[in-house]
């Protein structure tokens, strides 16, 4: 065999050495490459959190089927509770696992966790002016974009007391809460009908009126009326009525819920009364405020004249 024969034949086997240990390093150097698909990744995984498919990103090539924690998006964050890349941050959820997530214009939140608590999907939920706070879809009264897993919603704090219509108004969590007086009711008997006023956004484990700051309401030992409202007796109750639009006129009560929790009011005259000397200078009453009141029609009538 002639020399060039056998320098030829050891160059061949060089080359072939050569090419199968490139074909078996195929494989660790594709470990960490991103990936789309399994197709990606030859005799690998192609490992790709929700969140990594929800946002559209590749995920990792890897030996095993789990994610590179602190390095993928979605993924858990290392044992430390850091993301090393650093395109990602560590996230809290509701259990205080941390996650790992990309920033970007609102804020971080972890939603949908997996049931190994592996991986998360991340979520730019909007951010929240002063008055409203973050919540999640299918919370009361929260305001989410279509398919939005979270959004914003007013606080307790804002809701609570203010004026309302109906319990829409306010929103889950709360009701209208009318009294007697800010209902549809009878009044005086000139004005056929009293129109539905505001009621008050109140808890729904708290549903009641406002004592001192709303119209008709039960006034609480000690307390005092708000606004254009004025403190009326009804034996040892007290209630709020509206201020007389003429000096004319004072307001009573006249009628009271069955818990009388809240009472309705009227405007009776302060000079309709004879005295004793035959002057109308006495002042009306109702049956309420004065249980001896002689009420021929409506709800205003006068005290007996003594003797």
């Amino acid at each position: 065999m002639s020399t060039a024969t056998v320098l030829l034949r050891a160059l061949t086997a060089v080359g072939l050495a050569a090419g199968l240990a490139v074909a078996c390093n195929v494989d660790d150097i594709l470990i960490g490459a991103p990936c789309e698909s399994a197709d990606d990744c030859p005799n690998l995984n192609c490992v790709r959190t929700p969140s990594e498919e929800a946002s559209g990103n590749a995920g990792r090539c890897s030996e095993t089927t789990t994610c590179v924690p602190g390095e993928q998006e979605g993924c858990v964050a290392t044992s430390d509770g850091s993301c090393p890349s650093f395109e990602l941050f560590p996230t809290e959820d509701e259990q205080g696992r941390a996650f790992c997530c990309p920033d970007g214009d609102g804020t971080r939140t972890v939603v949908g966790v997996s049931d190994d608590g592996s991986t998360a999907e991340c979520f730019l939920c909007p951010s929240c002016p002063s008055s409203q706070e973050p919540c999640s879809a299918g919370d009361d009264r929260c305001e989410v974009e279509d398919g939005a897993p979270c959004g914003c919603r007013a606080t307790d704090a804002a809701i609570e007391d203010e004026p309302c219509d109906d319990d829409t108004t306010c929103g889950g969590g709360f009701a209208c809460v009318r009294t007697l007086e800010q209902m549809a009711e009878p009044d005086e008997p000139e004005v056929a009908e009293q129109g539905v006023e505001a009621g008050q956004c109140r808890p729904e484990d708290d549903a009641n009126c406002v004592g001192g700051a709303q119209v008709g309401c039960l006034l609480p030992s000690g307390g005092s009326c708000q606004g254009s409202t004025n403190r009326v007796d009804v034996g040892s109750l007290s209630y709020c009525c509206p201020d007389s639009t003429s000096t004319d006129f004072i307001q009573l009560v006249y009628a009271t819920t069955t818990d009388q929790s809240s009472a309705a009011c009227t405007a009776c005259s302060r000079r309709a009364c004879e005295n004793d000397a035959g002057d109308l200078t006495e002042p009306q009453c109702t049956a309420l405020t004065d249980p001896s009141c002689i009420v021929d029609d409506g709800f205003c009538g006068c005290p007996p004249l003594e003797g």
